[in-house]
């Protein structure tokens, strides 16, 4: 049995006070990670962080030569090369944006500094994955924080000496650390500065992965030639190396505190980037960045012009609360109208920082997220993923809006803000979900009202030491963060916008349920999930089963059965589902067995759709995704991606993980989840799966796969005994 965990590489991690949410092992090798680090300096809780186009494209310089992991690179780009004089190898560059990269991970054998922690001794501070020479001549080396750093000073005198394990240190930007000679380790603002660029952090990771290589469904389309291969990690539980083509984590030359720095993770389940804070004695990858002209990094947000308001794009207003009259100050950013102070209205499941009244009066109040999404007053509300993206964008980009948005005063070691917009953000802390307060005068934690996962949510986090305001994965489930309510707009809800597309509408004879229908191109299809029910159908075969979400088996996605009314409604929003033989309505189609149906028919298969329509074949599912993505293309005979069509034909609202498309076509795919073959469900509100007629061999057919965590459409193959919805289209 494939749990949710499994399918979205999430497993649920204790360390500090808050229950993190990290990518694993659905992808890699099973092993799981060690979190983010816990410095024991600190009592603060962890959270797992991340922040929110054009290529330019440099010439290549004609290598004679060629390296093994050159074949994963994108052979639309035109590369440079460079070779570091240190030990002769050649790397191959691309410009993306204003910056200029290493095309592949840097795989410099830095060595001389003893490694030594809690027993484990290594004369190297860095590694090939499992200590194979064929893994660093296809992923480069993995390196200790220190050794990234420059910690013995082999290149850059003294500058990376304090900034070892145990040690902190306040590294010039540009650092050259361990990268050549011109080039320098990024830091956050840079990697900003590059998901900027690409589309930002939702997708930054869809983008810059490499097309083959990663594990699961998680290879990217390189758009940018960034070309991310999935290194996996070295962990600090005896040197143990992990999760290879399941994840790439690279260095920051940001750090958080004497144990621990910045990293930036790619996992083959998601779209997204997030940045981790991670024990600085992990062995994580590097690309290093090339200096700019000016000789700095050219998007160091130390450089950055100061943003300022002005009259025409702030506006100042006040908000009273009828519920208990207090009073709020507003300010109007952009198209938006924000309240300007922290929430403090008082309602069950919401707290003082502390348990203290004052801090209450100081700071307004902590919230569990199930208060949150009912805490604002009545006209107002708590903002969305997508909202809170409006106002970065609104004061000059993700990546400074922490130093624009947070208060003069109170934040801890110069980590003040200018407050250029009157947001006034304060050093508030937050809850962890062991109902511990956290990291007063350090940072503070707002949320959203998008669900990330389960019990998970979106939070957007502001901490002392950064610019930038990555997001932050919240358990719902006891931890607490501050509320910031927004105004809502004349216009209505952010999805409620009127669609252009014209329904039809279709009668089932059979039971006389009607259905949408729309037509795409020259398709026309059912524009809800068949719900028609076959009766017994215990004579095609042992597995043989059709129902309703949830029925007869345990829910993984809610983790309980279900009652009997949530698995009516079920059939109600989602229609039934259906094991292949039952949706082909053919017994000799089970498992086990081929039917002798091709991937194109000459004859439609009715299966179990009304009488005019049919179950569509694999090249019917590739004619639809085809008007989406003209570039899909046709003749495909197995798995195959489209990295786009799926964001087109999902629902607006419905899917978790923020994974709501734009339902441009009035497709309306909604995840209805599935059944596995030993009778549980799970992947509700996670994924639409539609079964064609197409066959892969006696045990397999084909369907469309549509995942909230990816903008992709997936002509994928599962076991026969499998459910799945169906989507009939006219004969």
């Amino acid at each position: 049995m494939k749990n949710m965990n499994e399918h979205l590489g999430f497993c649920s991690v204790a360390v500090g006070a808050f229950a993190l949410a990290l990518g694993l092992a659905a992808c890699g090798d099973g092993e799981s990670s060690n979190g983010p680090a816990n410095d024991d300096d600190s009592s603060s809780s962890s959270v797992i962080l991340s922040s929110s186009s054009s290529v330019i494209l440099s010439d290549s310089e004609g290598s004679s030569s060629s390296k093994a992991n050159w074949s994963y690179l994108n052979p639309d780009i035109d590369y440079g090369e460079f070779t570091d004089e240190r030990d002769g190898q050649v790397y191959k560059t691309v410009t993306i944006g204003t910056q200029i990269w290493m095309a592949e991970n840097l795989n410099y054998a830095y060595t001389g500094v003893k490694f030594n922690y809690e027993g484990y001794t290594s004369d190297s501070t860095s590694w090939c994955y499992e200590n194979k020479a064929s893994n660093c001549d296809k992923y480069g080396r993995l390196y200790t924080w220190s050794a990234v750093m420059d910690s013995a000073a082999q290149f850059n005198v003294n500058a990376g000496t304090k900034c070892g394990y145990g040690k902190t240190c306040t590294p010039n930007s540009p650092h050259r650390g361990i990268c050549p000679e011109g080039w320098h380790v990024p830091n956050d603002a840079e990697w900003n500065t590059l998901w900027t660029v690409v589309g930002g952090t939702r997708i930054a990771a869809a983008k810059l992965k490499s097309t083959s290589g990663w594990g699961y469904k998680g290879n990217g389309t390189d758009s940018f030639g960034f070309t991310v291969l999935p290194a996996g990690l070295r962990g600090i539980d005896d040197g143990d190396f992990m999760r290879e083509e399941g994840i790439a984590d690279f260095w920051s030359s940001g750090e958080y505190k004497s144990y621990s720095a910045y990293s930036w993770t790619f996992h083959c389940d998601y779209g997204d980037v997030a940045r981790i804070r991670v024990e600085k004695y992990e062995g994580y990858s590097v690309r290093c960045l090339r200096d700019s002209d000016e000789g700095g990094g050219a998007s160091s947000s130390s450089s950055q012009a100061k943003p300022t308001n002005s009259s025409s794009s702030v506006k100042y207003g006040s908000l009273n609360d009828s519920r208990d009259g207090r009073t709020y100050k507003t300010v109007s950013i952009g198209t938006q109208t924000w309240m300007a102070e922290n929430l403090n209205y008082n309602t069950n499941k919401s707290y003082c920082y502390e348990s203290e009244t004052r801090n209450c009066s100081k700071y307004g109040r902590l919230y569990e997220w199930s208060a949150a999404m009912d805490a604002c007053p009545t006209g107002w509300h708590l903002p969305s993923y997508t909202e809170w993206d409006t106002l970065w964008t609104a004061v000059g980009g993700i990546s400074s809006a922490g130093r624009s948005l947070k208060s003069t005063s109170g934040w801890f070691s110069g980590g003040n803000g200018t407050d250029s917009f009157d947001f006034a953000v304060l050093p508030a802390g937050y809850r962890g979900d062991d109902e511990h307060s956290y990291d007063e005068g350090e940072s503070t934690i707002f949320w959203s009202s998008t669900e990330l996962y389960r019990n998970y949510a979106y939070g957007w986090f502001f901490n002392y030491n950064i610019d930038d305001v990555p997001d932050a994965w919240l358990n719902k489930l006891n931890s607490g963060a501050y509320v910031r309510c927004l105004r809502d707009s004349s216009e209505g809800s952010e999805t409620s916008s009127s669609s252009s597309v014209e329904y039809g509408s279709l009668t089932d004879s059979r039971d006389g349920q009607n259905y949408k229908t729309i037509t795409i191109g020259t398709q026309t299809w059912m524009a809800e999930n068949l719900n028609y029910n076959p009766g017994d159908v215990s004579s095609m075969g042992s597995y043989a089963w059709s129902g309703c979400y949830g029925d007869g088996g345990y829910d993984y996605s809610s983790n309980k059965n279900l009652t009997a009314e949530e698995i009516a409604a079920n059939c109600t929003t989602y229609g039934r589902l259906y094991t292949w033989e039952v949706a082909m309505d053919e017994a000799a189609c089970t498992y086990g067995k081929t039917c002798g149906v091709s991937l194109n028919p000459t004859t439609p298969v009715r299966g179990v759709c009304p009488q005019g329509w049919h179950l569509p074949s694999y090249r019917e599912f590739e004619t639809l995704i085809n008007y989406i993505d003209p570039s899909f293309g046709y003749g495909h005979t197995s798995k195959v991606s489209s990295s786009t069509a799926g964001e087109f034909l999902k629902y607006k609202s419905g899917w978790k993980f923020g994974g709501n498309g734009t339902d441009t076509y009035g497709f309306s795919a909604l995840p209805g989840g599935g059944r596995e073959i030993a009778g549980e469900f799970d992947y509700i509100g996670y994924d639409a799966n539609f079964w064609s007629s197409g066959e892969d061999y006696s045990n397999n057919a084909f369907f469309l796969d549509l995942d909230s965590a990816e903008e992709s459409a997936i002509l994928n193959y599962s076991n026969k005994n499998n459910a799945k919805s169906v989507r009939c289209l006219q004969d």
